[in-house]
């Protein structure tokens, strides 16, 4: 297989260069798995950039596939500054990938809790954590998802490097910020990932990990 070029992707700017290329490397290597029914998540959409992303890389590589974004679609807290006040991920959503209806992978929209929605997924093949980031939040998503990746299918976990300033509050009270805590969920959830093993990790930027179902 060839090697894709970032620089082809519509990125968002807030992605390091190894983040990008971590990105377009599983995503090429979870779409020349042999499986039948091949399933790509998100967890997370903000505006919905890097879904679109996934959606096109996935029909550059005429990989026959399907591809979720699954986000609570509340409206986003104000603290962030030039945001459109109580704009929601999934309109973006939309405007990014629903035009984006004639390739083979087929985009969908999933609007709930990651976790209590992964009843939906028998298997996965690739799977980019990156919703909430607080310590309960990035558990749940490891343990709702991680057991569902298919033999030599991917997790990828955003915003690992420990950042001081880092704060979430996407699924939670509004006015209550909460600190990251993926990193110590990656540890206490070790043995979820005692099947896995860790093959690209980066602290460019916000720091990005990823682990491969052995």
């Amino acid at each position: 297989m060839n090697k894709l070029n970032f620089n082809d992707f519509p990125f968002n700017k807030g992605f390091s260069s190894d983040e990008r290329n971590f990105i377009l490397t599983t995503l090429q290597t979870a779409s020349a798995l042999n499986v039948n029914d091949k399933k790509f998540i998100e967890i997370g959409t903000f505006q919905g950039n890097t879904a679109k992303v996934i959606v096109t890389v996935l029909n550059k590589l005429k990989c026959n596939s399907k591809f979720f974004s699954i986000d609570l679609n509340q409206p986003y807290w104000n603290k962030i500054k030039k945001q459109e006040i109580g704009w929601r991920p999934k309109h973006y959503w939309q405007k990014n990938c629903g035009i984006i209806n004639n390739g083979t992978c087929v985009p969908n929209f999933i609007q709930g809790k990651s976790q209590e929605k992964s009843y939906l997924f028998d298997s996965v093949c690739w799977c980019f954590i990156d919703g909430c980031h607080c310590y309960e939040c990035v558990i749940g998503d490891l343990n709702a998802y991680a057991p569902k990746i298919v033999k030599g299918g991917l997790i990828l976990l955003h915003d690992t490097r420990d950042v001081k300033s880092g704060r979430s509050q996407w699924y939670h009270d509004k006015t209550k910020l909460r600190k990251f805590g993926v990193n110590k969920a990656i540890k206490d959830c070790s043995f979820l990932l005692q099947n896995f093993e860790k093959i690209l990790e980066t602290q460019l930027r916000y720091g990005m990990q990823v682990w491969k179902r052995k």
